[in-house]
Order: C-alpha cells, then sequence, then structure tokens
C-alpha cells in the first residue's frame, strides 16, 4: 500500500491512495471518510485505530475498483465436450483461448495473439 499524506487548509489530515488516486482518506479525530472525486463514498469507525482504518479503506478501495473495472481478473468459460467411448472431458483449448484474446484485445485496445502448445 503506498500512500501520499497531505494536510488541508480546514486542518483535516489527508492520505491519497497513490495506486488508485481518485481517492483518498479524509479523517480529523475518529472521524474518518473514504472519498471518491471530493464525494463521501464510505465512513470508517474510528475506535479501530488509525492503522486498521488505513488498511481497511485500502481493502475497500481496491475490492470496488476491481469490481468496477475488472482489472485484476479475466473471467473464461470452461468449454468442453465428453468422449463418449472414455467419458473423461475434452477441453476445446482453441475456443477458450479465442474468449481470452477477445476480452484481452477488449480491455487492453491492443491486438492480442495466444497460440496453444499441446502435449
Amino acid at each position: 500500500m503506498r500512500i501520499r499524506y497531505k494536510r488541508s487548509v480546514s486542518g483535516k489530515m489527508i492520505y491519497q491512495f497513490t495506486d488508485y488516486s481518485s481517492f483518498e482518506l479524509h479523517f480529523r479525530g475518529s472521524d474518518y471518510q473514504i472519498r471518491k472525486d471530493n464525494k463521501i463514498v464510505k465512513y470508517l469507525d474510528g475506535a479501530n485505530g488509525h492503522e486498521t482504518c488505513l488498511e481497511d479503506a485500502y481493502k475497500y478501495i481496491r475490492q470496488r475498483t476491481m469490481k468496477n473495472n475488472n482489472e485484476e481478473t479475466i473471467e473464461i468459460p470452461m468449454l468442453y465436450h465428453i468422449d463418449e467411448k472414455t467419458g473423461k472431458k475434452i477441453y476445446d483449448l482453441e475456443e477458450m483461448a479465442n474468449e481470452f484474446e477477445n476480452k484481452l484485445n477488449k480491455l487492453t485496445q491492443s491486438t492480442v495473439m495466444c497460440s496453444i502448445l499441446e502435449d
């Protein structure tokens, strides 16, 4: 967690999370507020201590950002059929790679190509 500290004119202490620059943690005494673009999005209980509030704020911001942007994960379907003779799953690797390419292309605005090497 990387944070930058600043003090506002009103005397409130403010932490800005460098990984998530649109979010800030404002506090004075035991009043903690998570703000996004200067609008309050969540209050935290300062009775739990300053370090706990910093950690809770960081976790909240990270989860909220992941949910909104899906930065951390790309989900693809597990595509397969059942072999009639053996009863085993046969994965459609080519189609799963296509799904991954399409989602990654959309996310990065780049052309992405995947290769499959089977044993």
